[in-house]
């Protein structure tokens, strides 16, 4: 089941238009936009979301990882797979947003995305993605081909 945090959240960096097995949890947008938003998600900031996901990679959890500055996010493999080997997770989705509006990967993103690989190859919970939202557009790094270990 998903949670009304999830829902805003899915909501706030526009994964509905994004996945199609999102669409599959019959997420009504009237239900997501009365929410409220997570009380610590500040969008002139970089935010570090992940998406747990079960063996049918539908959302069993989520957590905001951790908050930086305008330019900045500090990342570590311990803070993003806790929850993921708390509830035994299958995969995870890493999101964060760009406050400057561009959703370019930038050589940080990719590094780290490549070490949280390798960290998830060690637990056995896959990491399917990562997106980097900007102002109306994003990228999946694993549609731009930089997910391989």
């Amino acid at each position: 089941m998903v949670s009304v945090v999830e829902k805003v959240f899915l909501n706030k960096f526009g994964l509905f238009r994004l996945f199609p097995s999102f669409k599959a949890l019959n997420l009504l947008p009237e239900l997501v936009s009365a929410c409220p938003t997570h009380p610590h998600f500040n969008p002139e900031c970089e935010c570090l979301a992940v998406l747990i996901l079960n063996t049918r990679r539908r959302i069993k959890g989520h957590q905001l990882v951790s908050i930086g500055t305008q330019d900045t996010l500090l990342v570590h493999s311990r803070e993003v797979f806790r929850l993921a080997v708390l509830t035994a997770a299958h995969a995870l989705i890493l999101m964060h947003c760009h406050p400057s509006g561009d959703s370019s990967p930038s050589q940080a993103d990719i590094k780290v995305t490549r070490d949280l690989i390798r960290a998830g190859q060690i637990l056995k919970i896959e990491v399917l993605d990562h997106l980097i939202m900007g102002s109306g557009n994003f990228s999946s790094l694993k549609a731009l081909g930089y997910l391989y270990a």
